[in-house]
C-alpha cells in the first residue's frame, strides 16, 4: 500500500497561492527494496507527474520524503 500525506504552505498576500508543497509517501508492505522505492518516487514526482510539473514551473517549491513500513 502506497499513502501520501500532502503539507503545504500558502502565501500571506491575496491570491494565497501555494509558496511550498511536500509530500510524504508511506509505503507499506514486505520485501519492500528501498532503492525502487525511491526511484519511483522520483520519477513520478519529476518526471511523470504533470500538476507537479506545473506547479514547480509556476515558482511553487515541491519537495517529497518516504518512509517504508515493513509488514512481518
Amino acid at each position: 500500500d502506497v499513502m501520501c500525506k500532502l503539507s503545504a504552505t500558502r502565501a500571506d498576500s491575496v491570491p494565497a497561492v501555494f509558496t511550498d508543497i511536500h509530500l510524504h509517501f508511506v509505503v507499506t508492505g514486505r520485501d519492500i527494496k528501498e532503492a525502487q522505492v525511491k526511484k519511483a518516487i522520483e520519477l513520478s514526482a519529476e518526471k511523470y507527474c504533470s500538476a507537479s510539473r506545473m506547479l514547480a514551473d509556476g515558482g511553487v517549491n515541491i519537495t517529497h520524503d518516504y518512509e517504508i513500513v515493513a509488514l512481518a
